[in-house]
């Protein structure tokens, strides 16, 4: 079963975000180097969906593109699923074509995730339990 693990936002900078945002950093900024990026969560003050702020650092950050091209937004939904095996049957059953991954994410005690992408659903990350 697929559970909402957090929304992923893309930020030009995080600090400055922050001084404009009435949510503050529930996590320490880190570095992730597969990401290429600044990472920390917010927030938010309903744990149901917590919030990720994306830093890409330069060209080689996975979503400086995205940045380059949409400004700070919206990047993806992150779900949280139970094993890889489950994960692969997910993608296959919902056409999802990997993208990225899996790769060890800092930010989350280095559990792995994986990123997809469709077109009815766009970019989804998928934060592995086991």
């Amino acid at each position: 079963m697929l559970k909402i693990h957090h929304i992923g936002i893309v930020v030009r900078d995080i600090e400055a975000y922050l001084s404009s945002s009435p949510y503050h950093k529930s996590s320490d900024v880190v570095y992730d180097p597969h990401q290429h990026s600044n990472i920390c969560m917010l927030d938010t003050g309903q744990s149901e969906t917590p919030v990720e702020l994306i830093e890409p650092i330069d060209e080689k950050s996975t979503t400086y593109q995205y940045l380059k091209k949409n400004g700070n937004g919206t990047h993806h939904i992150c779900y949280q699923i139970d094993d890889l095996e489950s994960l692969e049957r997910y993608m296959g059953e919902h056409k999802l074509k990997r993208i990225y991954g899996p790769v060890e994410a800092v930010v989350f005690g280095k559990r792995e995730v994986v990123f997809g992408y469709s077109r009815t659903q766009g970019i989804v990350e998928f934060l592995i339990s086991d």
